[in-house]
C-alpha cells in the first residue's frame, strides 16, 4: 500500500509533514496505549518508506510522472523545484532572466525616465551576462586544454 495514503498525506509531503503525521497516528495506535500492534507495525513502516522518499534517499514513485522525471534526472533534496533551463544559459545564468524583470518593473517607477533608466540597466546587464558567458567558455576551454 501507499505509504504516503497511509499516513493520510500527499506523495509530495515534506519530512517535517510526514513526521507530525507519524506522531499523531502513532499516539493512537501504539500497543502501549491499547493500539494494535500490527497496524502500528505497519504504520512505522509506511512512515520509514515515506521518509525515505521524501527525504531523496529513494526515488519516489508515487509522485505524478512529470515530477517523477524531474526528480531521476536531477537527483537532489530539491525534487519538486524546477530544473535551471539546459543549453548555453546553463544553471549559472538562469538568474537573468528574473534580473530583468526586476529591472523592467523598477525603471517603471522612474516615471519619465523610464526609457533611460531601462536601457542603462539593461546595458549593464547585458555586460555582466556577456562577461558570465566568456568567463565560462574560457573555463570551459581551459578544463580540455
Amino acid at each position: 500500500m501507499d505509504p504516503f495514503a497511509r499516513l493520510g498525506l500527499a506523495p509530495t509531503a515534506s519530512p517535517d509533514e510526514i513526521k507530525s503525521a507519524y506522531r499523531a497516528a502513532a499516539r493512537r495506535l501504539h500497543p502501549d496505549v491499547g493500539g494494535d500492534e500490527q497496524a502500528f507495525q505497519e504504520l512505522t513502516a509506511a512512515f520509514d518508506e515515506a521518509l525515505g522518499y521524501a527525504s531523496g534517499t529513494r526515488p519516489n514513485p508515487y509522485l505524478p510522472d512529470d515530477q517523477h522525471r524531474l526528480y531521476v534526472s536531477s537527483y537532489d533534496r530539491h525534487a519538486h523545484s524546477p530544473a535551471p533551463p539546459s543549453g548555453w544559459w546553463g544553471p549559472r545564468l538562469f538568474w537573468i532572466l528574473p534580473v530583468a524583470g526586476v529591472i523592467f518593473m523598477v525603471s517603471g517607477a522612474t516615471g519619465r525616465y523610464f526609457l533611460s533608466v531601462w536601457l542603462g540597466s539593461m546595458a549593464v546587464l547585458g555586460l555582466v551576462a556577456w562577461l558570465t558567458i566568456r568567463r565560462r567558455k574560457g573555463l570551459a576551454a581551459r578544463r580540455r586544454g
